[in-house]
């Protein structure tokens, strides 16, 4: 009896705008009917949002439901794209003034509430194209998305200028345009849009843009194809750019694991592994030792530690250096076995 009960409160859905909360059992019933003009006149009422923003939400529900045709028919029927070109001049004119006034700053935040609700239905929308396997109409939404955030926010997005859930929105759709790229078989509108995402203002956490730099390097080293070189609109003196594929995945993955010694994000074993089959292909297992030394102590076991330094030495013709080191790997490894075997089976249980 409780499990049913728990079951039916998993299932009670909720809408939320300018503050509010609403449950939506009444308004699904009225969508399984396919009455979407009786659904969206709660919405409307309870929420106090206009009609577009009303018919965004409900598409946003309907995805929620796994009902991704239905969250296209309702999306369709809304003009997107005019509507965020109607905000952009008074979103942009505001956000633009560093004193505002508190009557300006409620304005900001009811049309920021708007913007939020559209680029959620757009971001519905890639998501549902996605999720029926039309990827590349969903890349050109998410490219759509994605130009009509950067129209709002010409000089890039700062901390503090939009709220925290419209931020994670933008994120996962930087993230999200190159997968689709991928999925829709067109491998260099992938590699402009993850080099678009790592060198635009989007205001991305350290992990996101980990992430699409690691998801960028295993692309270029792997994906078969001869990327045209990165070009930078100014030069700066003294900067490495990378001439091929491999040169740019290898410092894309040492860009990662600084990050990583540095605390600003968190270590994943498989950088290593990616940067290892790199650096060998191309000879550079000098290069490879020395990232292997400025590890943080805990992100590698010694022993891993010691047998990666150890092949890298042998590449390098170190042979008495690399087998001094494979003893200690070999003695630390008899050293951890003994300390298990001999534990009580009280603790090691």
């Amino acid at each position: 009896m409780e499990s049913t009960n728990q079951e039916e409160e998993a299932e009670v859905r909720e809408l939320y705008a300018n503050g509010i909360f609403m449950k939506t059992n009444e308004v699904e019933g009225k969508l399984d009917e396919g009455n979407v003009q009786d659904a969206d006149d709660p919405v409307k009422e309870k929420l106090s949002v206009n009609s577009e923003e009303a018919r965004a939400l409900l598409a946003q529900l309907q995805f929620i439901r796994g009902n991704y045709e239905d969250a296209l028919r309702i999306l369709d029927r809304i003009d997107l794209h005019g509507t965020m070109k109607k905000l952009q001049p008074s979103l942009t004119k505001k956000t633009s003034k560093k004193i505002r006034s508190r009557s300006t700053g409620s304005e900001l935040g009811a049309t920021q509430q708007t913007a939020g609700v559209v680029l959620t239905a757009l971001c519905v929308k890639t998501k549902s194209l996605q999720k029926i396997g039309r990827f590349t109409e969903a890349a050109n939404e998410c490219e759509g998305f994605l130009d009509a955030v950067e129209k709002l926010f010409k000089n890039g997005i700062h901390d503090g200028l939009m709220d925290t859930k419209l931020q994670e929105t933008i994120s996962q759709d930087v993230e999200l345009l190159p997968e689709l790229w991928k999925q829709a078989s067109e491998p260099h509108e992938a590699i402009g849009a993850y080099r678009h995402a790592l060198l635009s203002q989007w205001n991305l956490d350290n992990d996101c843009c980990a992430r699409i730099q690691k998801k960028f390097a295993v692309f270029l080293h792997y994906s078969g194809m001869e990327a045209t070189p990165p070009s930078l609109s100014v030069e700066i003196d003294g900067a490495f750019m990378p001439k091929n594929n491999l040169e740019e995945g290898i410092l894309l993955l040492m860009i990662v694991l600084r990050k990583c010694s540095r605390g600003k994000t968190k270590f994943d074993p498989s950088d290593i592994e990616h940067l290892t089959f790199a650096l060998a292909v191309c000879g550079q297992t000098s290069v490879l030792t020395k990232q292997l030394e400025e590890l943080m102590p805990g992100t590698l076991s010694r022993g891993d530690r010691w047998n990666s330094l150890a092949l890298c030495l042998c590449a390098a013709g170190e042979m008495n250096d690399a087998l001094n080191l494979l003893r200690k790997c070999y003695v630390y490894v008899c050293v951890y076995c003994f300390f298990w075997q001999t534990l009580p089976t009280s603790v090691v249980g």
